[in-house]
């Protein structure tokens, strides 16, 4: 595995472990890099191979169990998938001719041995992540009685299931791992292996409260939410095919609300490209190209580096991030409380804030104006995009007010050229800590 791969594999995986706020989390941490867990082969069995290295295999079980389990806790799904093969670390190596070696000849009972080493550490396990860990691999190193019961009610259990299953392959010989559920290596860094405290962002006309950071530019003052990093299964479209685990490496900020034309004006000099004019009302009739060149400006003013999000942080943001109650739109399975759409905006966009916020005090993330996101539509369905697509294809993402309700959903999504603008596309800013 490249060098590259192998630092994505650890802050993932760190990031995943921290979520969890589990007593002696960081000391399992601390485990696994001296352990060399990160870059050890994963296994002599054919099925681990194929995913790489030892932490690669486990990252892939805990993203297939997360995918396939809505209804076990996370944090238990995340302790049990990735840490059922910790013990392997130092007795699996490449040997001088590339091939896997074993340093102990007797590899059975490895579950035992991963239990043992975790609670060693100070790991608290449930007895359910007890049996889910110990017993992973099934009942195939049985010795007595004693575990023959202990395997029973294991396999008992909806953890224990979820683990084995996305540890092997099925009856007719597929893994159950999906390549497309890795998170998005642009979205991981080093820093998500670091606590997130950061300075607020410096430049003119910025105070922070809390949560919120209120900027003023020409007069016009705005707020910008704190999203907390996290990890998520995004769905472009709400297609289960698609989905993919993301994990955002840094906490950022996200607009309050969609860029208003008071904004707008005091950004471009008085200009204002809308067709239905409101100084509280959004932008609209503007081009990803417009957008671009207004926070330009805007960067210009303040002395910041605003952008738009990627379609990861738009959708993380509209789930409501860490406070997330899964809702089918932003902030309510309602629509009527949280968006303007088709259904109710008498064809007109509507003043901002004016419907209820979702769990992060964010509006308008349903409906109103589609809003532009700073990534491009991929028509090929590989990861091969040329200039072309980049250019011709740029998402947008919420629904609009002569939208569909379905697109008002949190996994709303569309596409457009990047210098078309209508009536109904507009966007949201975001800032990096």
């Amino acid at each position: 595995m490249t060098s590259d791969a192998i630092r994505g594999n650890r802050n993932t995986i760190i990031s995943l472990l921290r979520e969890t706020k589990r007593e002696g989390v960081e000391n399992i941490i601390e485990y696994l890099d001296k352990s060399g867990f990160f870059d050890a082969p994963s296994s002599v069995f054919r099925h681990h191979n194929w995913r790489g290295g030892l932490a690669e295999h486990c990252l892939g079980v805990c993203l297939t169990a997360l995918y396939r389990s809505h209804d076990i806790p996370r944090d238990s799904l995340i302790i049990s998938s990735l840490l059922h093969d910790v013990c392997k670390a130092r007795k699996l190596y490449y040997d001088e001719n590339g091939k896997i070696q074993c340093r102990q000849l007797y590899i059975k009972g490895h579950g035992y041995r991963s239990v043992k080493l975790l609670e060693r550490h100070g790991l608290k396990l449930s007895e359910d992540e007890r049996r889910a860990i110990r017993w992973h691999m099934g009942g195939h190193h049985l010795l007595d009685q004693n575990e023959a019961e202990d395997f029973r009610i294991a396999r008992q259990s909806k953890l224990w299931k979820v683990i084995h299953e996305s540890d092997h392959w099925d009856a007719s010989g597929k893994n159950l791992y999906e390549p497309g559920m890795l998170p998005l290596k642009a979205d991981i860094d080093e820093e998500c292996i670091s606590p997130d405290v950061r300075a607020v962002p410096s430049g003119s006309g910025c105070v922070s409260n809390g949560p919120t950071l209120n900027v003023t530019v020409s007069g016009v003052s705005f707020n910008m939410i704190r999203v907390e990093h996290g990890t998520f299964t995004i769905r472009p479209d709400g297609d289960a095919r698609t989905a993919r685990r993301v994990a955002l490496a840094k906490d950022y900020y996200i607009g309050e609300t969609e860029v208003t034309q008071e904004l707008w004006e005091a950004v471009m000099d008085g200009a204002n490209p809308s067709c239905l004019k409101g100084r509280d009302l959004p932008v609209e009739f503007v081009s990803w190209n417009d957008c671009k060149e207004f926070i330009g400006r805007l960067n210009e003013k303040t002395g910041h580096s605003f952008r738009m999000p990627t379609e990861a942080e738009w959708e993380f943001a509209a789930r409501g991030g860490n406070k997330s109650k899964g809702y089918r739109f932003s902030g309510s399975d309602n629509l009527d409380e949280v968006a303007w759409c088709e259904d109710n905006s008498n064809s007109v966009t509507h003043p901002v804030k004016t419907k209820r916020p979702n769990e992060l005090g964010i509006y308008d993330m349903s409906g109103n104006v589609w809003e532009w996101c700073d990534g491009s539509r991929n028509v090929r369905g590989n990861n091969k995009l040329t200039a072309t697509d980049r250019l011709a294809n740029r998402v947008i993402r919420g629904g609009g007010w002569g939208s569909d309700s379905t697109y008002s959903g949190v996994t709303g999504r569309s596409y457009n050229y990047c210098d078309y603008g209508n009536i109904y596309l507009g966007l949201r800013l975001v800032l990096d800590l």
